[in-house]
């Protein structure tokens, strides 16, 4: 998740705007086993409990999710962390490579193990996505990373040249018919990339799901109150949408899985919420990550650069969104309206009937 210009090279902020189409479709999700030895412990780790986050840039998770996926991970549960843009910045290869390093780096070192991966690719509907697999030693929770490369939208959807202007807001709201990944591996349809976040939450079975704010309708840099990436917002509806079976009928035999979400850049405007210790821990995972952005591994500096400003106050919070209250027996449109703030007591909008039963009012 990137903002202003940052000390390195490209960083961003959050959300958009538009209404949810619920799709249903299934999925069966292709994963290769491991070949090598190394990989055996892992293919024997225990994953009987998994906790899946679908964000859109590689370092959103460890902004805004954290402590809850290391505490996941304490639990025994495997983590499954899936990155829907390249997280590119307008830049090449090298950037968003450096990225999906740091994300590698913060995962072993949330562990405790050394930064040794499996990297593999996978392929769901005839769409490849790379993935990397932690190596852990036998019976330990596993984690597994997963790169989709769509082209960062930057804060309001406009895209870059770099990417063809494309964006996942283009594509939410109809601009565009579908959006190419960064390195050509795929092309995704709005209905693709549902039915392929949907064969990712489900497989295995997930015990909860994590995704970003699928309820904020301000677009803008972080510097602006209250307003959020474009590629956190669109990245979270669309995971809502691949949800929606899940939510609406149970989905599986264990009944339904939880959905949380969570608030992005606003999150500054809030009282710090995490004790001392969770928020060292976090500015230490990040900084595993940071110190890798825009850089090859081996000419990486030991010590990460500064961060701006806005950084830390990220660290010192976690909030979920609360869902907006509303009256007994209203529809609740889910993505509000496209100029009312970033709150959770004015972003739901309430629809009730009046007069003739095809008349609605807001």
């Amino acid at each position: 998740m990137r903002t202003d210009p940052p000390p390195r090279a490209g960083r961003y902020g959050h959300p958009l705007l538009t209404l949810i189409a619920v799709l249903t479709l299934t999925a069966i999700c292709l994963t290769p086993k491991p070949t090598t030895a190394s990989a055996q412990a892992q293919a024997n780790s225990d994953c009987r409990h998994t906790a899946v986050a679908a964000v859109a840039h590689q370092d959103d998770d460890l902004l805004f999710m954290s402590p809850d996926l290391e505490q996941d991970y304490e639990r025994g549960n495997c983590l499954k962390i899936v990155y829907l843009t390249a997280g590119d910045g307008g830049q090449g290869p090298l950037f968003y490579e450096s990225r999906e390093d740091g994300v590698r780096a913060a995962y072993s070192l949330l562990a405790g193990v050394p930064d040794a991966w499996q990297n593999e690719r996978i392929r769901l509907y005839g769409h490849r996505i790379r993935a990397s697999r932690l190596t852990v030693p036998a019976g330990r929770p596993r984690i597994e990373v997963m790169f989709m490369r769509l082209p960062d939208g930057f804060e309001r959807g406009q895209g870059s040249a770099a990417g063809h202007h494309q964006s996942l807001q283009k594509v939410f709201d109809g601009r565009i018919h579908e959006i190419t990944a960064m390195d050509g591996s795929a092309a995704y349809t709005e209905r693709d990339l549902v039915r392929t976040l949907r064969a990712i939450l489900r497989t295995p079975r997930p015990d909860v799901v994590r995704t970003l704010d699928y309820d904020n309708t301000r677009l803008g840099r972080s510097v602006e109150p209250g307003a959020d990436h474009s590629d956190h917002s669109v990245a979270a509806r669309l995971v809502r949408i691949a949800d929606l079976p899940n939510l609406t009928n149970g989905g599986h035999d264990r009944g339904p899985v939880p959905l949380v979400a969570y608030r992005g850049y606003a999150i500054d405007q809030s009282p710090a919420n995490l004790t001392t210790a969770q928020d060292r821990r976090k500015a230490q995972l990040y900084l595993a990550y940071f110190r890798h952005e825009g850089c090859r591994p081996a000419d990486c500096p030991t010590q990460p650069p500064p961060v701006l400003p806005s950084y830390p106050a990220w660290w010192a919070r976690e909030y979920h969104r609360t869902p907006p209250a509303v009256a007994p027996g209203a529809l609740v449109s889910w993505i509000g309206s496209n100029t009312a703030p970033n709150t959770d007591d004015n972003t739901g909008r309430c629809l009730e009937a009046s007069g003739g039963r095809d008349a609605v009012a807001r």
